[in-house]
């Protein structure tokens, strides 16, 4: 026997870690497959060389492009405290109002642009109408009318106007953070009992007027907020748990989310818009076979409070489901956790800004194989109000 040089035995391993590292940066140029090699190496230490070199910045056309913002490191599962206040932002100071919108930069915009590769759209909105579900007494009346009749002038000019009698928060919708707050304090403190002025309606709902505006909020209104173009990921809880839909007062735990991502092979990125898939939508869909207003109002499968402080952590800009409420609750918010009334619209909304949409259609998208997507949304710009109703859309 002889002793072999250090030479001679770390060549072969080397020629190996080049070949591997070359078909890594080849497979990386396929849009629709998820391997890097590459990041498997630098995870044991290990540098590669020659062609997977700039793989994490080189594009499908083999470009210089633009770093991925990173996954975010594993976060802790912590049961939060119920607290009775709510405390100043300590990173964007006192006078914030966007919450968690400072996430958003250009670059994580461009980033989700990336993401771009058949160019199919989903509409993530549901229709909204008359027979749309919906939470207390909120209801959706619209009328049309013709302004211009009989047919006018050489060409028969004729014409429709609509008005609508609805509340914002019905359908697919999305939070503000002036939505839901604890004693009278709402995200950064802001407080509404400063209604200058207030009546109730012939349901004996509070109709809040504030100076400043003609109505509705002056501060936290989903008016002021700006375009949201980010990431938007899909978590598929329904297929992780190997089921169709999830059970009506499932409570979807931090373990349940991390499953479902572990099972995709995605992880949550700063500036993300997570969605969440139960099951549950075609119940409240007035298209589906299985449209039950009743039972959809009813209950629903949703996060607990220790989902909704995972997710807050993980410094996402807004989390939603294809719920009603996106938390697990009963029509009257009880939950089965028995913690305070929409407790995980406090944590998300009120103590860390981070906004909630609500009747979000990912059904689709998953069916076609789409789990991430570009997230567009431009929210009506309707001054004062607390909710609005939105059609996002994710670009695949």
């Amino acid at each position: 026997s002889r002793n072999f040089s250090r030479s001679e035995v770390m060549a072969p391993t080397m020629q190996l870690l080049y070949v591997l590292c070359s078909i890594s940066f080849c497979i990386a140029q396929q849009p629709n497959i998820n391997i890097n090699f590459a990041d498997t190496f630098r995870g044991a230490g290990l540098q590669c060389g020659g062609g997977c070199a700039h793989h994490d910045n080189m594009d499908s056309k083999g470009k210089e492009s633009m770093p991925t913002t990173p996954c975010n490191g594993d976060i802790p599962d912590e049961t939060p405290p119920m607290k009775t206040s709510v405390e100043y932002n300590k990173e964007w100071g006192h006078g914030d109002t966007l919450g968690a919108l400072n996430y958003l930069t250009p670059d994580i915009t461009r980033q989700a642009a990336s993401l771009v590769k058949t160019g199919q759209s989903f509409a993530l909105g549901v229709l909204t109408s008359s027979k749309t579900p919906a939470w207390g007494t909120r209801h959706y009346q619209t009328w049309a009318k013709s302004i211009i009749e009989p047919p006018a002038g050489p060409t028969g000019t004729v014409a429709h106007d609509d008005y609508m009698r609805m509340h914002n928060g019905i359908g697919s919708q999305i939070d503000g953070l002036g939505h839901v707050g604890v004693n009278h304090e709402y995200y950064n403190k802001k407080k509404f009992p400063a209604v200058t002025d207030a009546s109730v309606d012939d349901t004996g709902a509070l109709i809040v007027e504030t100076d400043g505006l003609e109505g509705g909020l002056d501060l936290l209104d989903v008016a002021s907020l700006p375009p949201i173009t980010t990431r938007g990921l899909i978590i598929d809880v329904a297929g992780y748990k190997g089921v169709t839909a999830l059970d009506d007062g499932y409570v979807i735990t931090v373990d349940d989310l991390k499953g479902a991502l572990r099972k995709q092979g995605k992880c949550i990125r700063q500036g993300d818009v997570v969605l969440i898939h139960t099951g549950y939508a075609p119940i409240g869909d007035q298209d589906s076979t299985q449209f039950d207003p009743q039972r959809f109002m009813a209950s629903e499968p949703g996060i607990g409070v220790n989902a909704a402080n995972w997710l807050a952590k993980n410094k996402i800009v807004a989390v939603g489901a294809d719920t009603w409420g996106l938390e697990q609750t009963t029509g009257t918010g009880g939950n089965k956790e028995e913690r305070g009334l929409y407790e995980p619209h406090q944590i998300l909304l009120a103590h860390n800004g981070v906004y909630i949409l609500e009747n979000m259609n990912v059904g689709p998208v998953l069916k076609a194989g789409i789990d991430e997507c570009m997230f567009v949304l431009g929210v009506p710009r309707l001054a004062g109000s607390v909710q609005a109703i939105i059609n996002p859309v994710c670009i695949a």
